[in-house]
């Protein structure tokens, strides 16, 4: 009368190694997503920000204006409104290689091993001749 059912036992084993089995499975599968850095998407990230940073404010003119105005007012607004993770610095130097404007990101010190760098360079048609300038911009995360 206590006969238990054979095929309720081999149900109940065949089920418990399942969930077994998969639990081990998706035990593994998350210790090996946790393996992955994501440190080298980082750096394209980076990279691919101070490329994008630079081409706006030379393309909205910014650079220029600070370059006629000798006030990096406008720059400096841009470095803040970056997101809060990463630091920017914009330097413009003239044809001696003489700093003529320098910005950096406000609550930014520059200690970070991997520096990314993207430089432009700027031809300023002044009246009687033409002055060349090169801007560089620096980025690394905090």
């Amino acid at each position: 009368m206590n006969k238990i059912s054979e095929n309720g036992f081999i149900i109940t084993v065949d089920s418990f190694l399942g969930i077994t089995l998969a639990t081990i499975f998706i035990i593994l599968a998350l210790f090996y997503l946790s393996l992955i850095s994501l440190d080298s998407w980082n750096a394209v990230d980076l990279k691919d920000s101070c490329s994008d940073l630079i081409s706006v404010m030379e393309k909205n003119g910014v650079i220029v204006d600070a370059l006629f105005s000798s006030s990096s007012e406008e720059i400096s607004l841009i470095l803040n409104s970056t997101p809060q993770n990463t630091c920017f610095e914009l330097i413009i130097f003239d044809e001696e290689s003489i700093n003529v404007i320098h910005s950096i990101k406000t609550g930014c010190v520059k200690s970070s091993r991997s520096v990314f760098s993207v430089e432009r360079s700027i031809v300023l048609n002044e009246g009687e001749g033409v002055s060349f300038f090169v801007a560089r911009i620096n980025g690394w995360f905090k």
